[in-house]
């Protein structure tokens, strides 16, 4: 219970008022979290009351339900700490809220204000299928992923045998896509492509085998040196 000043037309009086549980952590409804991340929720009560039962909700399912977490309470703090598993990137945009439920349903200060989930985590390559990796010398070569990542990567490489490499006139390098024109058998190799945001990095790679034609030497006849004086016959 929380004591209030009101003044109307120049008398002060004293009401009392009950305050709605508090979540956290959270700012303007938002917790941005990691993918992998251990997540822990704190529930505390908006009162006095020396019977608040406080339990929190995700998605509206109460979370006991979903699987027992470490649960911790603090009297001093007259609030419940919920240890939860770790972070998911399938847990983006899940609602949290606490509920005071030894309040009755029909009372509005039981339920706390929400909290949704932003869940950020690291780039992953998916091949385009279907994409040859053995072009003939001469050929534009072009290979690409789908790459999935929040947010969206804000750096990233490309190497070949191992020796990092950037664009030229003949090579377009991209966060998902190479395209190399008039290919060479010098361009054959292993290549890698990392990208990386603030959850982390990923990575993928491919061999690149470039084809070419039958190339023939015409050898020349052996030349015998005839030593001094000698007779060629």
């Amino acid at each position: 219970m929380m004591a209030v000043l009101i003044s109307f037309l120049g008398l002060t009086m004293i009401c009392s008022t009950i305050a709605v549980p508090t979540i956290s952590p959270g700012n303007l409804g938002r917790l941005k979290v990691i993918e992998g991340s251990p997540l822990v929720i704190t529930c505390a009560a908006g009162d006095e009351n020396n019977h608040v039962m406080l339990i929190l909700y995700w998605n509206g399912t109460e979370v006991q339900a979903m699987g027992p977490p470490k649960r911790t309470i603090n009297a001093t703090a007259r609030a419940v700490i919920y240890q939860l598993r770790l972070v998911a990137r399938s847990d983006n945009g899940s609602v949290l809220n606490c509920q005071d439920d030894s309040k009755p349903p029909s009372d509005t200060d039981r339920t706390s204000n929400t909290v949704t989930l932003i869940v950020s985590y690291a780039p992953s390559y998916s091949a385009v299928s279907d994409q040859l990796l053995n072009p003939v010398e001469g050929d534009t070569f072009t290979y690409s992923y789908v790459i999935r990542a929040d947010p969206q990567p804000d750096s990233f490489t490309w190497t070949r045998d191992t020796v990092p490499f950037s664009s030229t006139e003949r090579i377009a390098l991209n966060v998902d896509s190479i395209s190399i024109s008039s290919v060479s058998r010098s361009d054959s190799g292993v290549y890698v492509v990392t990208a990386s945001n603030v959850a982390g990095s990923g990575s993928a790679n491919f061999t690149l085998n470039v084809y070419f034609t039958p190339e023939f030497a015409t050898l020349l006849p052996k030349v015998q040196k005839l030593a001094a004086g000698a007779v060629f016959t």
